[in-house]
């Protein structure tokens, strides 16, 4: 029969990962072989190992809930149902985000009866969308190489349109009297 490792630890069901972790280093000085006269060594190594075991399952979070459900403790159920619950809910949300992507994709969604979702479509998708995304680049290059060559005649026509009526003494007198 297992024994029960919060009365192995001298804590309460409900104690925190701190003074569980107090109480084992606590325990761990009183029964470690070192200290132990010739005498009780085997027993002192035995109830050691205990020890050490019930620390390694009452301070890992995951084992703690496993134990404590397996076991009965009430408090420990409803953090199982709640842990379960978050799962629960977090792959609720990762389905519809998957759903949503491959709504999203060029591909039609398959259902039941096609051929599931694979990799192939996935890397063709991408490959589509990036060459999309190079068109689109390249054009704004063009667009953008055509807007600088008419700043630069726009600033060229100005200048000599500038000079030319400075050089005109009737309307630079009428500019600047």
């Amino acid at each position: 029969m297992k024994k029960n490792y919060y009365e192995l630890l001298e804590v309460n069901e409900n104690a925190s990962k701190e003074v569980i972790e107090k109480a084992y280093r606590v325990l761990a000085k009183r029964y470690h072989p070192d200290v132990q006269p010739r005498e009780n060594l085997l027993q002192a190594e035995e109830e050691f190992k205990q020890i050490a075991l019930a620390y390694s399952v009452l301070s890992d979070p995951e084992s703690r809930i496993v134990y404590d459900f397996e076991n009965g403790f009430t408090n420990s159920k409803k953090e199982y149902q709640n842990r379960y619950d978050q799962l629960y809910i977090e792959q609720e949300k990762l389905k519809e985000e998957l759903s949503s992507l491959k709504s999203n994709s060029a591909e039609p969604t398959p259902t039941k009866n096609k051929r599931p979702y694979n990799l192939g479509t996935f890397k063709t998708s991408l490959k589509s969308i990036a060459q999309g995304l190079y068109n689109e680049t390249s054009k704004n290059n063009q667009y953008r190489n055509k807007n600088i060559k008419a700043l630069i005649l726009t600033i060229i026509f100005m200048t000599v349109l500038i000079f030319v009526f400075w050089n005109i003494p009737f309307i630079r007198n009428f500019l600047f009297p």
